[in-house]
């Protein structure tokens, strides 16, 4: 029996809302762009919404790392990043949908 292979969900929008924010690990040592990195590989199913905003130094550095030692290293704890960011964006949706459901 074969297993369906998972449906990664994508959101360019929710990319670029997450490339304009500033990164997670805000130090003297941070280096220009920000990217989306992807706490699980886009290509083991892993969602755009599992992004957090990194900046090229940092990105590179968990990928060198390993995620627990980046975050024991820094100090956080990036699953709870990526809940906070997806609340977040959850919040800003509900807000536009009531919006839009008064201007009816």
């Amino acid at each position: 029996m074969k297993f369906p292979k998972p449906v990664r969900q994508k959101s360019v929008e929710y990319l670029r809302a997450i490339r304009k924010m500033p990164c997670l690990i805000s130090d003297s040592s941070c280096l220009g762009q920000i990217d989306a990195d992807h706490l699980m590989p886009r290509g083991s199913g892993g969602s755009d919404f599992f992004a957090i905003p990194l900046c090229r130094l940092h990105h590179s550095e968990r990928h060198m790392l390993g995620t627990q030692v980046f975050q024991e290293r820094h100090d956080i704890n990036l699953w709870c990043q990526v809940a906070r960011l997806v609340l977040h964006r959850l919040t800003e949706l509900e807000s536009e949908l009531t919006i839009n459901e008064a201007t009816k």
